[in-house]
């Protein structure tokens, strides 16, 4: 595989992280909308429909996110040991591997929160 080819896999790694991490956002998002919007509307079987739709969904995301980052480590770990300059450009594995593995944290702190506050808005006390 030539240096151009190495480069085209990471950078289409690295593409495929920023469209999962778009797709995350706009999930949680609409789903924080539905909870703000019409969370005290629904019954208790809409609500569970759309949280296990949204559950699902999400945690496909995440995984892909995951998996494709570990992927992108590895072919950076390929590239690196070939010696090409390619890798300069993307920094060294500790901090890619921060990166990946904090912001998958970050990705189910967020869900573990849009959950909290769906449950707080289908459980407030109305004066």
């Amino acid at each position: 595989m030539t240096e151009y080819e190495m480069g085209e896999l990471l950078n289409n790694s690295f593409d495929t992280l920023w469209e999962t991490s778009q797709m995350y956002f706009t999930l949680v998002s609409a789903y924080l909308v539905v909870a703000y919007l019409v969370g005290e509307k629904l019954t208790r079987t809409q609500c569970r429909i759309i949280t296990v739709l949204y559950l699902f969904w999400v945690a496909g995301v995440i995984q892909t996110q995951l998996f494709s980052g570990i992927g992108a480590l590895r072919l950076a770990g390929i590239i690196a040991e070939t010696g090409t300059v390619l890798i300069g450009r993307y920094g060294d594995g500790l901090a890619m591997k921060i990166g990946i593995y904090s912001f998958s944290i970050v990705m189910i702190c967020g869900v573990l929160a849009s959950l909290y506050f769906m449950w707080t808005v289908r459980h407030s006390k109305t004066e």
